[in-house]
This record gives structure tokens, C-alpha cells and sequence, in this order.
């Protein structure tokens, strides 16, 4: 399939996804497809949204249909999806400035990663190394400042490599977005592991921040370079998401890459959001130890490690209140949240080994010695607690019934077979196509693997089918009890905006499908406007193209800052000379003064 000559599909019958990399789409809905693979799904763009579909549920539109025009226009533009569309023998012109906007959106990422790798492998190599020969903080120490940012960089660079070769290969065979897809799995877990450690090795940093300014000052470097080189891979995560939407503005809609590229977006957003929640969740679990107040409810050897620190409304029978709730190896804490942030009252603790837990609607079920709920208004926090339970000691995690599972086909459906215009890429279905959705999707450097039921529902009698969150959906704000400020019940706000997890890995439940309406490619080589300008002293009107416009306002708005910086610096310059002529003057009105008065004594 070629940008130039899309494959388009027209919907049979209308479908809503169960699974949040699938696309929903109606009856007669024109679906440009990305990609065909044997086994019953295809991969296709409606309305900007890329997503998977069954591919019995569409037919493939022959060139003689695929454009309609007008019969009351004779010469009105041909429309699919409603919308204005170009006929692919005048498409030449468009497709080059894509592809021209493409290759400066990839520039410019070779660029910034290349300078972002240099800057952390700097840090190592005349910070990091020369503070483990030093031998100013132990072994342990030193692993807890460092962690695992040696193994980010070296998958980063793999990443980049992979990126750079595939940019030699023509623009239509590129598969960028799968390239960014492959490492993003491990990639989040070693930045979550990272983040998790941030906050200690902040402690580190303060506890010898004089050695080590004085080791860098030997050095000829800063503390500032330290902390900044050691905050660097959390901060460069916001690149890649920008990066891959700039990418996804020049793919048209039938792009193969196009599904990964938007994949590859929400799981990078999602990665800084988890990593953002990380060191909340850390720096959180510190303050709370801080308080010493802990060691009078429970000995370390008694509590073990702290897991998981939040609040909560706990529901025992007809009562319902707010507690704080501080998960331990060995131990339950619950505790009440007074108004003071620095103090909490003790209410009862829990040994793990006598709970069994259960995931239900809106919460946590605990059983056991003492039975409650764990009611919590999202998902994120039900799915963090989980995870932290599951790494107690003697907790019994029960099987939810919460999760819903899609259902089975009425009947067996005959699949059409994929009429393909393209070589397909190396991508392929597992052949066991009755797996359950629980399987895991696996990420290869070389191939990646979709586990989807392919057994359809059949569209007679279509049911409506309720779209459930899964375990793994991130909302807009997640709740995290606050130390450092009010320690009321309150929503830590997050941008979580993916819920891709894992490579969409236990898709044990439905999630809605998000759908997003991309902005409108501007193309701005050919977009023009009327700028005014001053020349001779006259002011005059002329057009530009918006891309000389905005290098104009850029050229100007450089000027300004160094004109305002200039000011700024006389200003100071100014206010200093003021503040020495008033001493001066002052220093001469008081020697005037003494003088005077004892010239008088005299007479």
C-alpha cells in the first residue's frame, strides 16, 4: 500500500471496540487501512483515530467508488467521510511537504538526541565516575545516587541507533513508531525504578553536599551540573511525545506507521506520568517515616519495608470514614488524618498474613480478622494498591469478578480475506486466535505480536456492550495523601491521557476508546498572510508566507530580550551608582553637620 494510492474501506456494519487499541466506527463510516494481516483484524484510521477492527466488518472500496462527487456540483470536490478529498494524481505537491515536514521533525529529534545522549554519557564519564574513585560515600551510597541511569542510557542509544538506520530506508517503508514501541516496555520499567530511588538519592546529595562541592570544584564543575545530569532522563521523557505527534501530523491516513506512531505517543505520556506518580508516592513515604511517629505503633522488624502510603474512605458496615492507610512487608497500618499534617491518630494494624484481599466496583475488599473496604474513587489508586499488596508477605490475592470479559461469538463467522495492494509488513498474529485477551502482547525488536479474540460478535441483533475499565486505565487525577502540605483527602492532578500499559499487556477487561481530533495540518510553506512593516518611515502591507513570518517574529522577539537584558543590566547599573552617590552624599551632609556643630562649640 502506498500514500499515494490508499486502500479505503466502507463499514457493513457498525462496530465498537473492547479494547482500547481498537477503532469504533458506524455503518457506511470510509476507513483508510494501514495495515492487513492474516488471522481476521486490520488496522485503520477514521477521524485521525488509528485503531484495530475485524476485518469481516468492512469491504474494500473500488477506485471507481471511492470518490463521490456531487451530482448537483458537476465539478464539486470528491468527498469521503464528508469531507473534502484530493484525487491521488493531484496529490504530488501535499505528499512533498509531508515528507519534507517529516524529515525536519526527524532533523531536529537527531539533533536533540544526540545532544541529550552526549550530556548524560558527560555526566558519567566527569561527574559520576571521579565521585565513585574519590571514595567519599560507600558502595551502597554511591549505587542509590546513581541507580540504574547507566542502563537507560544504553537502551536509549540502542533506541536512537535503530532510529537512525531506519531513516536511511525510503519514507514509506519507515517504521518509526514501531522502533519507539519495541524498548518502551523495559524502558518504563528502569525509569520507574529510577524515579523510585530519586528522593533517596536526593537525601544522599544533602548529607554530603560538602564533599562533593568540593570534589566538583576540583573538577571545575558545580553542584548544579550533578543535580541536573542526574535529573536529565526523567526530564527528556517529554521529548519523546512530541516528537511522535509532530511525526503523526505528516502521515496520511493510511500510513502503516500510523497506528504505532499514536500507540508509541500515549505509552511515552503514560511512562512520565507513572514516573511523575513514582516520586510523589516515594517522597511521600519518606515524610510519613520522618515523622517518627510510626515507631510507636510498629518496630521496623514488626512492620518490615513500607510498600504503599494513601488514603481512602474505609466502609465497615453502615460506617464510613476517611483514613490513611500504610502498607508495610508485615503490616496494615490505618490510621485516622487529623488537621495537623505533622500528626496522625493511630486507629488499628493488621498483619498481612491474616488478609485476604479482593479487587471490587470502586475499591478494595480486605477479609479476615478485622473485615472493611478500601473504597477509592479511581482506578489508578486501585490498580497501585494491587501492585503493592501482591508484595506483602502472606496477603491471599482473590480472583476479581470485576473484570469483564468479551463475549463469545454466537456463531462462527466466515472472515473475507484481506485483499492486500503491498508487501506486509513483518508483523503477524498469533495463530492460536481463540486466546484469551488476558495473554500478554509481546514487544520483539523485530516483530510484534497482537493476542486479539478474533471471534466476532455477530451485528444482528448487536446488543449493546458495556465498556469497562480495566485495572490498568489511568484517569485525569489520581489521588495521593499530601504531607508536605494539607493532609486532607485530595486528587493529585496527573496527565494521564494513555491507557496503554505494558505494551497493552493483561487486557483482562474493556476500556473505552479515546478519540481525539488531531489540529489541522498547516502546511507552511504555502500558507500566507498580510504582515505589516515600516520601511522609510512609512508603514506598508506585505505577504508572506507564514514560515518567513514566524522566523521574522522569532528574529524579533530575540532582539527584544537582548534590548530588555541591556536595560536591565543599566538599570542595575544605575541603581547602584544612586545607592554610592546617596552614601556619599549622606557621608558629606553628616561630616557638614559635625564640623559645624563643632565650630560652634568653639565660639
Amino acid at each position: 500500500m502506498t500514500n499515494s494510492n490508499p486502500i479505503v474501506a466502507r463499514a457493513k456494519f457498525a462496530f465498537t471496540g473492547k479494547n482500547n487499541d481498537e477503532l469504533n466506527f458506524v455503518k457506511n463510516d470510509m476507513i483508510y487501512i494501514t495495515q492487513q494481516l492474516d488471522g481476521g483484524w486490520w488496522e485503520g484510521t477514521l477521524n485521525n483515530v488509528t485503531g484495530w477492527f475485524p476485518s469481516n466488518y468492512v469491504e474494500i472500496v473500488v477506485e471507481k467508488d471511492k470518490l463521490v462527487r456531487s451530482r448537483s456540483v458537476p465539478n464539486a470536490a470528491p468527498m469521503v467521510n464528508n469531507m473534502k478529498c484530493i484525487s491521488p494524481d493531484f496529490m504530488g505537491e501535499p505528499q512533498i511537504t509531508n515528507t519534507h515536514f517529516r524529515k525536519e521533525v526527524l532533523a531536529g529529534f537527531q539533533t536533540s538526541e544526540t545532544i541529550y545522549l552526549k550530556q548524560v554519557q558527560e555526566t558519567l564519564d566527569s561527574i559520576i565516575r571521579p565521585i565513585k574513585k574519590s571514595q567519599i560515600m560507600n558502595e551502597d551510597d554511591f549505587k542509590i545516587l546513581t541507580c540504574n541511569m547507566e542502563d537507560i542510557l544504553e537502551l536509549q542509544k540502542e533506541m536512537f541507533a535503530e532510529i537512525e538506520s531506519n531513516m536511511k530506508v525510503p519514507v514509506p517503508d519507515q517504521r518509526i513508531g514501531r522502533i519507539f514501541l519495541a524498548p518502551a516496555s523495559e524502558l518504563k520499567s528502569l525509569m520507574l525504578t529510577y524515579c523510585w530511588n530519586h528522593p533517596k538519592a536526593v537525601e544522599i546529595l544533602t548529607e554530603k553536599k560538602t564533599a562533593l562541592t568540593e570534589l566538583l570544584t576540583s573538577l571545575g564543575k558545580e553542584m548544579k551540573d550533578l543535580v541536573t545530569g542526574l535529573s536529565e532522563p526523567f526530564r527528556h521523557l517529554d521529548k519523546y511525545p512530541i516528537v511522535l505527534q509532530e511525526l503523526e501530523r505528516s502521515l496520511s491516513e493510511s500510513d502503516a506507521d500510523r497506528g504505532d506512531i499514536q500507540r508509541s505517543c500515549l505509552f511515552y505520556k503514560e511512562i512520565k506520568a507513572l514516573c511523575e506518580a513514582a516520586r510523589k508516592q516515594k517522597e511521600t513515604q519518606l515524610e510519613f517515616l520522618y515523622t517518627r511517629q510510626v515507631e510507636q505503633w510498629a518496630s521496623f522488624e514488626e512492620r518490615g519495608k513500607i510498600l504503599y502510603i494513601g488514603a481512602g474512605t474505609v466502609s465497615e458496615g453502615e460506617k464510613k470514614n476517611d483514613r490513611c492507610l500504610a502498607l508495610f512487608s508485615n503490616l496494615l497500618l490505618i490510621l485516622e488524618i487529623t488537621k495537623d499534617p505533622n500528626i496522625f491518630n493511630f486507629v488499628t494494624k493488621i498483619e498481612t498474613g491474616d488478609l485476604s484481599v479482593k479487587r471490587v466496583e470502586g475499591g478494595i475488599s480486605f477479609n479476615g480478622k478485622e473485615s472493611f473496604q478500601l473504597l477509592l474513587t479511581q482506578s489508578f489508586d486501585i490498580s497501585r494498591w494491587m501492585e503493592a499488596l501482591e508484595k506483602t508477605n502472606g496477603v491471599i490475592i482473590e480472583e476479581s469478578q470485576v473484570s469483564s470479559r468479551p463475549q463469545s461469538p454466537r456463531k462462527s463467522t466466515s472472515f473475507i480475506q484481506p485483499i492486500s495492494q503491498r508487501h506486509s509488513p513483518d508483523v503477524s498474529i498469533s495463530s492460536n486466535h481463540r486466546r484469551s485477551l488476558d495473554k500478554k502482547l509481546s514487544f520483539g525488536k523485530g516483530d510484534l505480536k497482537f493476542n486479539h479474540e478474533l471471534g466476532m460478535i455477530i451485528p444482528e441483533g448487536l446488543e449493546t456492550t458495556e465498556i469497562v475499565e480495566n485495572e490498568y486505565d489511568f484517569p485525569p487525577e489520581m489521588s495521593i495523601l499530601p504531607f508536605s502540605m494539607n493532609r486532607q483527602m485530595s486528587n493529585q492532578r496527573a496527565s494521564l491521557n494513555g491507557d496503554y500499559l505494558e505494551g497493552f499487556s493483561k487486557l483482562e477487561v474493556l476500556a473505552p476508546p479515546v478519540k481525539e481530533t488531531k489540529p489541522q495540518l498547516i502546511v507552511a510553506e504555502q500558507e500566507k498572510i498580510l504582515v505589516e512593516e515600516v520601511e522609510g518611515g512609512e508603514v506598508v502591507w506585505k505577504e508572506k508566507s507564514l514560515i518567513d513570518t514566524v522566523y521574522s517574529l522569532r528574529d524579533q522577539v530575540s532582539d527584544l530580550r537582548r534590548d530588555v537584558t541591556i536595560l536591565q543590566e543599566a538599570l542595575v547599573k544605575e541603581q547602584q551608582a544612586r545607592r554610592r552617590l546617596e552614601e556619599h552624599a549622606l557621608r558629606q551632609s553628616t561630616e557638614m553637620l559635625n564640623s559645624s556643630i563643632k565650630n560652634h562649640n568653639n565660639y
